[in-house]
């Protein structure tokens, strides 16, 4: 365990306002909400850090353990990192709700977020103070302002809160929601679906191992479509994004295809049992490839991230040349505009959910 989780794990947990933080009364409940959101994740500091940097956020162990120290509102931007690190970017609207409700009921200097310092890096948020001329501690910028510069300083504030919290899908926008493609159609109740890589020609996505024999578990890899393998099912969740589970051929048991975010399979896909509300590792935008409702084929994008699906390239074939891409393992990778990225979704109508 790091220094910074046993730091504040004495303190008290707020387990019932992780489900309704707009009920949090002050920084202080908000700062114990907090705790509590992380031992929900049953993640380490160490682990939100690598998660958040996977989805191109900043989130510093040192400055998550002094957050969930320190009796105060934290940066906004500090808020949204760490909200989508532990699995919940679904539930960011409510999150940077309260916080903007809480910092306007307790003033500039209850919040972190005031000045852009947040006390984890103690003398750098100092440093970036008395660059800026203010005269004071960290966070209390605004007391000492005449009225009218700390109207601006608030509107302005205001403005980049509305940039955090102001997309419906409770993620930071990333692009404009006009430029983002088109999903796949889905009815609300899901459908059947087979998903194929776009070439070579003859695969589907389906069940198998990783080729190095490092980890003994099924993955995700592409294999000819004639072989028996589970069935797909494509489940829509809110926010256009859905979770793709597959059934067993044999028990008919339905697992989630889940990234593995750690050990010797980190990036791999892996089908579990557990399939958990909100876990953007098990949550995909099924988006066309390229713009235009022609365009052909489909990007599996992770929630919330610029991260996607693509396959992995085969090694060197001692046989014909599509001996290698059969087994490939699907991987997560920076999305791009590589064929190995590119899949087909042929949806299966008319048949009967997962009972």
């Amino acid at each position: 365990m790091d220094e910074g989780d046993k730091a504040y794990e004495a303190y008290e947990t707020y387990e019932d306002h992780v489900e309704q933080p707009g009920r949090l009364a002050g920084a202080a409940e908000f700062t114990a909400a907090l705790r509590a959101l992380k031992a929900r994740s049953g993640l380490t500091l160490r682990e939100l850090e690598n998660r958040a940097a996977e989805r191109g956020d900043v989130l510093p162990r040192s400055t998550v353990a002094d957050m969930l120290r320190k009796p105060s509102l934290p940066r906004p931007d500090l808020l949204a990192a760490f909200v989508r690190a532990c699995g919940q970017g679904d539930r960011l609207p409510e999150w940077m709700g309260a916080w903007k409700r809480l910092s306007f009921a307790e003033g500039a200097d209850g919040a972190e977020g005031a000045d852009g310092a947040d006390g984890a890096d103690g003398a750098e948020g100092t440093e970036r103070s008395a660059r800026g001329g203010s005269g004071g501690p960290p966070g209390r910028r605004l007391r000492g302002l005449p009225a009218l510069v700390a109207a601006a300083v608030l509107c302005a504030g205001l403005t980049g809160l509305w940039l955090v919290a102001g997309d419906p899908d409770g993620t930071v926008p990333r692009e404009p929601r006009a430029a983002r493609p088109e999903l796949l159609p889905l009815t609300s109740a899901g459908t059947w679906a087979r998903i194929r890589p776009a070439r070579p020609a003859g695969l589907c996505l389906t069940a198998g191992r990783e080729r190095s024999g490092r980890y003994r578990s099924e993955v995700a890899v592409q294999r000819p479509c004639a072989e028996p393998g589970p069935r797909t099912f494509l489940h829509p969740v809110e926010n256009g994004l859905t979770s793709i589970k597959w059934e067993h051929p044999v028990d008919k048991g339905m697992g989630c295809l889940t990234i593995l975010d750690s050990g010797p399979a980190q990036g791999l896909v892996e089908p579990q049992e557990d399939c958990r509300a909100g876990d953007d590792a098990q949550l995909f935008r099924i988006e066309r490839f390229g713009p235009g409702a022609t365009a052909q084929g489909y990007r599996l994008r992770r929630a919330h991230t610029d991260l996607c699906l693509g396959m992995r390239e085969g090694v060197a074939p001692v046989a014909p040349a599509r001996s290698a891409a059969v087994g490939a393992e699907a991987v997560q990778q920076p999305c791009g505009n590589g064929p190995a990225q590119r899949f087909l979704v042929e949806l299966i109508p008319g048949t009967a959910g997962p009972g």
